[in-house]
């Protein structure tokens, strides 16, 4: 049974931090290399960039498959554009192909028309073949070219991509 576990303690901030850092290295190594995944992890996915996500309104949701913590998203609500900004969608590779994706984007969906959200917008990675073909199927169409300057030299170069609703 998969719940979806609103993240606000810190027990569960660790949980997110502790899968991130499963997750950006078995992912996103190949695509960024280990530093920049570790200046990422650091900067946007430790327990105090969680922490101040979470003031700023971001909602996290730690994926539990039977009591197992697999992954996670994240996304802030943006009542006035009528826009939900999916900044985090996490799957721990070994969970990957089993539907769980589908239900996280369902959950992600249901959040968005529950709020009178319109559209869900979300940044990837341009190198990230496989998640640009999962979004796609659900819907979503790439809008514009990004690059976005993380410091220290390190870049993103990125899609914004669209689902309207």
């Amino acid at each position: 049974m998969i719940l979806f576990k609103e993240v606000s303690e810190d027990n569960s901030i660790v949980v997110v931090e502790y899968l991130a850092r499963q997750i950006w290295v078995e992912h996103f190594e190949p695509v960024v290399g280990m530093a920049q995944v570790e200046y990422m992890l650091n900067k946007f996915q430790s327990a105090d960039a969680i922490r101040q996500y979470l003031a700023q309104g971001y909602k996290y949701y730690v994926v539990d498959l039977d009591g197992i913590a697999v992954g996670y998203v994240a996304f802030l609500p943006k009542i006035e554009a009528q826009e939900l900004f999916l900044s985090k969608f996490y799957l721990l590779l070994m969970y990957r192909g089993r539907g769980l994706g589908r239900e996280m984007m369902e959950f992600v969906r249901k959040f968005a028309g529950n709020n009178n959200l319109s559209k869900i917008k979300l940044n990837t990675n341009k190198k990230n073949v496989d998640p640009i073909c999962f979004y796609e199927k659900f819907g979503f169409v790439k809008k514009e070219d990004l690059l976005t300057d993380f410091g220290a030299g390190f870049v993103g170069d990125d899609w914004l991509m669209e689902m309207v609703l």
